[in-house]
C-alpha cells in the first residue's frame, strides 16, 4: 500500500488534514489485521484444532501468543505513524518523518531483496538449487516489482514450474516490453507450445538481439524449423561472431548446410568437432547423413561402425543406426542394429517394417514373415 497518498491530500483537500492521523491509524490498522489474520491462517493451516487427535494447547498457544506480539508491534508502528502525520502542514511540500519511516521501509525492502537473490544465487553456484527456490520466492513477495528478483524466479522454475515462470515473464514485460530475457524465455516458452510465429514475434521484441546469443540461436533454430535456411544462416554468423566456438551453433550451421545441399562444409564442422572431443551424439549420426549425401559410404560406414560401438544405445537410437546403415547398403549390420534394440524391447512399428525390409532384401523370407 502507497501511504504516501495520506499526506498528498492536505494540499488538495485543507479540510481533512486536523484528520490525517486518525486515518493513517486506522489504515495502517487494517492492514496490519489482515497481514495477522493471513499469517495466522498459514501458521495454524493442517493443525490439530481443539477436541481433535494430536492437539496440544501449549503450541496453540505459543501460535497465539507470537500473533498476539505481531499485532502489538505492528498497532504500536501504526500509532507512532498516526502521530507523526499529524505534523503535516496541508500547506507545506516538505519531509515528514513519515516520508523518512516509510522511504527508510522501501529502502530495508530493497536491501532485503538483494541479499535474498544473493543468498539464492550462492545456493545455485552450490548445487543446491532446490534450496535456492525459497530465498527467490521470498524475494519476489518482498519487492514483486524488482526485475531481478522476477528474473532470477523466472529462470530457476521455467523448467520446472512453468506457468509459475509465467506469470513472473508476463510481469516483467509489463514493466518493459522490451525486457531482452523476458522476452527470450516468452519466445521459447512459444516455441515449445508450437507457436513458432509467436516465438518469433516475441524475439522481435528485443532490442540489439545480435548482442544477445541465446536469442540469436533461438531465432536460427526458428528459422530452420520454418525453411527460412538464409535468415538462419544470417543469425547464426551474427552469434558466431560473438561466441565463434560455440558447439550448438557449429552444430546447427552444419544442418543449415546440410539442408542447402552443400555438404563438404557440413562435414568440415562436424569432423573439428568430433576431433575436439564434443560427445554429442547428433553430430557423429549427422556426420554419417552427410557422408551417405556427399556419396561416400566407406567414411559413412567407419562412423556408423563407431555409432555402433557406443555402449547403452536406446532403441530410438539403434532404430535410427539401422535406418542409416541400410542407406548406404549395410544390410546385415542393420539387421544387427534392430534385432539388438528388439532384445531391449517391442519394436515401434516403423522400426519392425525397417527390419522386414532388410530381411526381404536379403531374400530371408522366413524371419520376414516372423517378424
Amino acid at each position: 500500500v502507497d501511504m504516501t497518498i495520506l499526506w498528498k491530500l492536505p494540499p488538495l483537500f485543507p479540510a481533512i488534514a486536523p484528520f490525517l492521523g486518525v486515518l493513517g491509524f486506522v489504515l495502517v490498522g487494517v492492514i496490519t489485521r489482515a497481514y495477522v489474520k493471513f499469517e495466522g491462517a498459514k501458521l495454524l493451516e493442517g493443525r490439530p484444532e481443539k477436541g481433535e487427535p494430536g492437539f496440544v494447547a501449549g503450541v496453540r498457544a505459543q501460535l497465539q501468543k507470537r500473533m498476539v506480539g505481531i499485532t502489538v508491534v505492528s498497532l504500536g508502528v501504526s500509532a507512532a505513524t498516526a502521530v507523526a502525520m499529524l505534523q503535516v502542514n496541508g500547506e507545506s511540500r516538505r519531509y515528514t518523518v513519515v516520508d523518512s519511516f516509510f522511504y527508510s521501509w522501501l529502502a530495508l525492502c530493497t536491501v532485503s531483496c538483494f541479499l535474498l537473490l544473493l543468498l539464492g544465487y550462492v545456493r545455485l553456484w552450490q548445487g543446491r538449487p532446490d534450496e535456492a527456490r525459497q530465498p527467490f520466492d521470498t524475494a519476489v513477495r518482498l519487492d514483486p516489482d524488482s526485475e531481478p528478483a522476477r528474473r532470477a524466479h523466472a529462470l530457476l522454475l521455467f523448467d520446472k514450474e512453468p506457468a509459475i515462470a509465467a506469470k513472473d515473464v508476463a510481469a516483467m514485460l509489463a514493466q518493459n516490453p522490451n525486457n531482452k530475457v523476458a522476452n527470450f524465455l516468452d519466445a521459447l516458452n512459444k516455441a515449445h507450445a508450437g507457436k513458432i510465429d509467436d516465438a518469433e514475434g516475441a524475439l522481435q521484441n528485443i532490442p540489439d538481439i545480435e548482442d544477445y546469443p541465446p536469442a540469436l540461436y533461438l531465432y536460427a533454430r526458428l528459422n530452420f524449423v520454418q525453411g527460412k535456411l538464409q535468415e538462419a544462416a544470417e543469425h547464426l554468423r551474427q552469434l558466431l561472431n560473438k561466441v565463434p566456438n560455440d558447439p550448438q551453433a557449429q552444430v546447427l550451421r552444419a544442418a543449415v548446410f546440410m539442408r542447402l545441399g552443400n555438404f563438404p562444409p557440413a562435414i568440415a564442422i562436424l569432423e573439428s568437432l568430433r576431433k575436439a572431443g564434443n560427445t554429442d551424439p547428433l553430430i557423429p549420426s549427422m556426420l554419417a547423413d552427410a557422408y551417405t549425401a556427399a556419396n561416400d559410404p566407406k567414411k559413412a560406414a567407419e562412423i556408423l561402425n563407431h555409432i555402433a560401438e557406443t555402449p547403452a544405445l536406446d532403441i530410438n537410437a539403434k532404430t535410427q543406426l539401422a535406418l542409416q546403415q541400410s542407406r548406404i547398403g549395410r544390410l546385415s549390420d542393420s539387421e544387427a542394429s534392430l534385432l539388438a534394440a528388439r532384445a531391449a524391447g517391442p519394436l515401434p512399428m516403423q522400426s519392425s517394417s525397417l527390419l522386414i525390409a532388410d530381411f526381404l532384401e536379403q531374400k530371408k523370407y522366413g524371419d520376414a514373415w516372423k517378424v
